[in-house]
């Protein structure tokens, strides 16, 4: 399964805060149930503080979109 999240993502829950882009990262299930997260955005995806391009993920990590939206 892939999900995009942003504003324009595939996500279930609609984003709409302006300074979340529009694809902002990607969210790919594993086969152990973890998820490879992959920044799409030129404002950076960060990952329990810290900015990422590419980083395994867990469903209780961090997700900061933008300075003012974050995913727990």
């Amino acid at each position: 399964m892939e999900i995009i999240v942003g504003r324009q993502g595939s996500q279930k829950v609609p984003i709409t805060d302006a300074t979340v882009s529009r694809q902002h990262c990607k969210l790919t299930e594993m086969a152990d149930g973890t998820f490879m997260l992959e920044n799409l955005s030129k404002n950076g995806t960060s990952v329990n503080g810290q900015s990422i391009i590419r980083t395994h993920v867990t469903r209780d990590t961090v997700l900061q979109l933008s300075p003012t939206f974050s995913i727990i």
